[in-house]
């Protein structure tokens, strides 16, 4: 396998900690709290029913582009500021819909 680097260079890689990459980075739920806007502010100024606000900010749902654009855009930020990714495990939500069979 050939080297990515010739031999005797030295190359400085300085990664970014995970820290700092979301350190400002906080789901719309935390928004929410932060600014004290409600989940009624948020959708009327972008434009989307409370439902779905409700949904992306309880990590129901993983918001379009656009979605994502009109409601940081309602809370005043960019679209980098929030975290957009689901935070409830799939599998969690199955549980507590079916119940735990005991007969596995």
């Amino acid at each position: 396998m050939a080297d990515r680097f010739p031999r005797g260079v030295a190359v400085a890689i300085e990664p970014i900690p995970l820290s700092s990459q979301r350190s400002s980075m906080k789901t719309v739920e935390h928004w929410l709290e932060e600014k004290r806007v409600s989940l009624e502010d948020v959708s009327r100024r972008a434009g989307l029913t409370v439902e779905r606000v409700a949904a992306i900010a309880e990590g129901r749902w993983t918001p379009s582009p656009q979605d994502r654009e009109q409601i940081a855009g309602a809370l005043g930020l960019s679209v980098q500021e929030v975290s957009w990714g689901h935070t409830m495990s799939p599998r969690n939500i199955r549980y507590h819909r079916d119940g735990l069979r005991e007969d596995f």
